[in-house]
């Protein structure tokens, strides 16, 4: 369901303070697309809360009720659709003008008893290896450039879920937004995608111009010790901050389940003011591009209530 926040009464998951960009627009225009498999990546490197939270299930630990933030974009929940395969006309309606995507692993599932609603589950073949042969793939456009946006969603891996070498989970981009070993220059974009690696350890998996590689850098999920992919739903929220073109003060943060797990500055995304944060990359699958990232079996990952704000979202 696509709902401008502005208008809905609707409890969610631990909403702090304004820090108003652009607050207030309408999001039905907040969506448009992209494809990528980082070939290359390398392989890196507990909390076990099960977060219910963002109003979707259960009376754990991560769960905070409190009231939209009045700044908030966009909030999908996957009530409109209907239980089965996921439909592109399902997609559009719930996340706006999409203009490609790749979904025909992903399945919409009815609610169940951790969660009140239904949920997206993404299908990973035994084999599979980059986005062409598992997970889904699609991108969501920005009704405007931001300097600084949060988005929050629930994920849940399967019961014995086996990582491998790792995969990745949505995120944040900007300009091109840069994947695939296509390492930013300061003048085209950026990406800061999640990852899932060894053991079910939790990065961002940054591509910016001062990454140490060609592949993106990877940032822990560690603050207050290292947060692990486990059976349970889990709140992830990312916040990015953009830097002053050509200067190296901008961030990206993370919370877990509300508790701050990743604090990093002094980033650099861009030497010009030609973008910023443009759009949303869908963006889930074992890779890597060569069999030794493959999943040993059929996998699957579950995706819930992804909520786009410029003021915080579960803390």
């Amino acid at each position: 369901m696509r709902v401008l926040i502005s208008s809905l009464a609707l409890a969610l998951a631990g909403c702090g303070s304004a820090s108003a960009v652009d607050a207030g627009q309408d999001a039905s225009a907040l969506v448009r697309d992209a494809g990528d498999s980082d070939a290359g990546d390398s392989g890196a490197s507990d909390s076990g809360a099960d977060a219910g939270g963002l109003d979707a299930g259960g009376s754990d630990a991560g769960q905070r009720d409190a009231g939209a933030p009045p700044d908030a974009l966009l909030r999908v929940t996957f009530e409109s659709a209907t239980a089965g395969p996921y439909r592109r006309s399902e997609l559009d309606a719930e996340w706006g003008d999409v203009r490609w995507a790749s979904i025909d692993r992903v399945d919409v599932v009815s609610a169940d008893a951790t969660s009140e609603g239904q949920f997206l589950r993404v299908h990973y073949p035994e084999g599979g290896v980059g986005p062409s042969e598992g997970g889904a793939q699609f991108r969501v456009d920005l009704p405007d450039r931001f300097e600084r946006l949060f988005v929050a969603y629930r994920v849940r891996f399967a019961d014995g879920f086996d990582f491998i070498r790792g995969g990745k989970l949505p995120g944040l981009l900007g300009g091109a937004g840069n994947t695939g070993g296509d390492r930013p220059d300061g003048t085209d974009g950026w990406s800061a995608r999640m990852m899932w690696r060894v053991d079910g350890e939790a990065v961002q998996y940054l591509y910016h111009p001062d990454q140490p590689g060609t592949y993106g850098e990877d940032l822990h999920w560690d603050v207050g010790g290292q947060r692990i992919f486990d059976g349970a739903w889990h709140v992830v929220e990312h916040e990015i901050v953009m830097n002053t073109p050509g200067a190296n003060d901008g961030s990206v943060r993370g919370w877990w389940d509300g508790e701050l797990a990743l604090d990093r500055g002094g980033v650099r995304y861009r030497d010009v003011d030609t973008f910023a944060i443009d759009g949303f990359y869908f963006s889930t699958f074992f890779g890597g591009g060569d069999p030794s990232w493959a999943p040993s079996r059929d996998e699957h990952v579950d995706f819930d209530t992804f909520i786009f704000s410029t003021s915080p979202i579960t803390h």
